[in-house]
């Protein structure tokens, strides 16, 4: 769990299915909304559970902020690691497809 502040955000550790990442949490103090930075380029605004799919292996810093109608935020960062499985999925997904067009191509 993240440290509280006075406007706190907290996460549970991120749960990791291959390239999909979930994460649940709550935020206190009525927040109007949460902010996702998925580390990767993209920003979504959701509630907990907030979910992203990764396109492509590496380690990304998630952060989310919890905006609050006063105009102050709280944020919490956590690190994940997609790892090498998503490049041994997309060989296995090439190898198939070469193989389908061997079997099309056999069967002229």
């Amino acid at each position: 769990m993240i440290k509280m502040t006075e406007d706190a955000i907290i996460f549970e550790t991120p749960k990791i299915d291959l390239i999909d990442v979930s994460i649940n949490g709550v935020a206190y103090n009525n927040p109007v909304s949460i902010t996702w930075d998925w580390g990767d380029g993209s920003t979504t605004t959701s509630w907990f559970p907030a979910s992203h799919i990764y396109l492509l292996p590496g380690k990304y810093t998630i952060t989310a902020t919890a905006n609050y109608s006063d105009g102050s935020t709280a944020s919490t960062s956590t690190t994940i690691s997609i790892s090498i499985l998503f490049d041994l999925m997309i060989g296995i997904v090439g190898v198939l497809g070469i193989v389908g067009t061997i079997l099309l191509l056999s069967k002229k």
